[in-house]
């Protein structure tokens, strides 16, 4: 079908701006995908490091409800406490 002679050939009816055009645009692609490709990178960097801050964020807040839950009981007991000495003293 095809002879060996035969080489790969533009026409010459494609202008040099065309193919200027083609180039720019395969460039472009390339730099497209390479930048979202890092951005992809950037934010899984990003979640692990929110993951990490949200388990130490929950522990704290564990904590917290602990410390609040015995500062409520001991407010019980100065209460009970209180209402004790005060008829105590009737």
């Amino acid at each position: 079908m095809t002879k060996s002679s035969e080489q790969f050939s533009i026409s010459k009816q494609v202008s040099i701006s065309m193919l200027i055009a083609l180039a720019l645009q395969t460039v472009a692609v390339i730099g497209f995908i390479t930048t979202l490709r890092n951005d992809v990178d950037n934010n899984r960097e990003r979640l692990v490091d929110n993951a990490n801050q949200i388990r130490i964020m929950e522990a704290m807040v564990q904590q917290q409800a602990v410390s609040i839950a015995r500062i409520d009981e001991n407010i019980k007991a100065i209460r009970a406490m209180a209402e004790f000495w005060s008829n105590d003293r009737k």
